[in-house]
This record gives structure tokens, sequence and C-alpha cells, in this order.
């Protein structure tokens, strides 16, 4: 947050009036403010990124919310939830994890924390579709294997175009059909994916 919206909301706080944009008349108000980061605030305190006043005046009630990787446990329930709502996103109807892929994901240590997980998820329920979410279905880097290491075999002699073509069909069927998943994995922008199904002769070229 701006040091300058800092200070507002420190105004704000303490006096227990605002102003409506555009208004001219203050308003009192009662609430519960409930204050998020994703970094140490006492660290943002001594680097001037937080101002002393605002922390000392939210700092009333500390609950610690350690990373995923410290909360095994935490790392099934949250698949669970994003598994029914990525099916709802994508039409899919997937069970949940598999144990193998369920051993996995408890062994990995999450950098991303929750946002990683989520985005595992989305890519599993769109490349399973249905059933339950095997190891095959995880990404690449979970399972120890480098990125882009999918078992896309290109035949001995094919050209570069074919090669090309080849990959993207491969990795689109993979996808589910789903082209912005398809692009993500092969670091491509979806319009370019587009374009180069429709000279396929698979799908119509982006206007």
């Amino acid at each position: 947050m701006p040091a300058a919206l800092q200070t507002k909301l420190l105004r704000v706080l303490e006096g227990g009036r605002l102003r409506r944009v555009g208004g001219t008349r203050e308003m009192r108000f009662d609430v519960r403010v409930v204050a998020a980061t994703n970094r140490d605030p006492v660290q943002a305190v001594e680097l001037g990124i937080l101002r002393r006043d605002l922390f000392y005046r939210l700092n009333v009630f500390t609950v610690p919310l350690p990373p995923l990787r410290e909360r095994e446990g935490d790392v099934v329930l949250l698949a669970q939830h994003f598994v029914r709502q990525f099916n709802a996103k994508h039409g899919a109807r997937v069970e949940g994890l598999g144990r193998e892929a369920e051993r996995t994901m408890r062994g990995y240590a999450w950098p991303g924390n929750v946002r990683e997980l989520r985005n595992v998820i989305e890519r599993a329920v769109i490349l399973a579709r249905s059933g339950w979410i095997e190891a095959n279905h995880l990404p690449p880097f979970l399972l120890g294997a480098p990125e882009g290491d999918d078992g896309i075999v290109i035949p001995a002699g094919a050209t570069a175009a074919e090669a090309e073509r080849l990959l993207i069909l491969e990795t689109l069927k993979r996808a589910g059909n789903n082209k912005a998943e398809a692009a993500r994995v092969l670091g491509m922008d979806v319009k370019t994916i587009r374009n180069k199904l429709k000279a396929y002769g698979v799908g119509p070229a982006e206007p």
C-alpha cells in the first residue's frame, strides 16, 4: 500500500469517520478490520515500507499462518476445494487426487504457496477431465522431471515445422483442447496458437 494511502487509512481508523467520494459530510462507522500480508510486517516497518504507527494500530491480535510446505494436511483439503471449483469452470467431472498424485503433492515444498497449488490443480483438472487426478496429470517439475518433458516423441528426420506442428497438436490434446492452457505450457501466445491451428486446418484464425 502506498505511503500516502497508509496515512489516510490510519486517519480513518483513528477517527472512526470517513467522507464518501464526492460527498461533503463526514460519516461515522464502527467496523472490525482484518489485515493480511505476505511479508513480515516488523521487517516491513524497519525497511520503511509500512508505517510504524499504522502497524501498531492494526497489530491488536496476530494470527501467523505458516507457509503451505509446513501444512502438509492442508494440501489435500485445498486441492479438493480447487477440484470442485475447476470442475465447474471447465465442465469436468474429476473426483479428486489419486493416491500417487496425493503422495507427490504432499512431498512438494510449494514455494508459490496456495497460488501455485491452485494453478497445478487447474492444469490437472483440464488434463484429467474425469475420474481421478493421477501423477501423469501433474506438471513435470512436481515429478522431478525438467519442465516441458512431456514424453512427446518427434520422429527422426522431421523438419522444424513438422516438429512444431506435432508439439502443438499433442500439447493441445493433453490440455483437453484448452488453447489457453496449451499456450501456457508451450510458452506461446494464445493468438499464435489459434493462427497456427488455422494453418493446420484445425480452427479459425485470430482476428
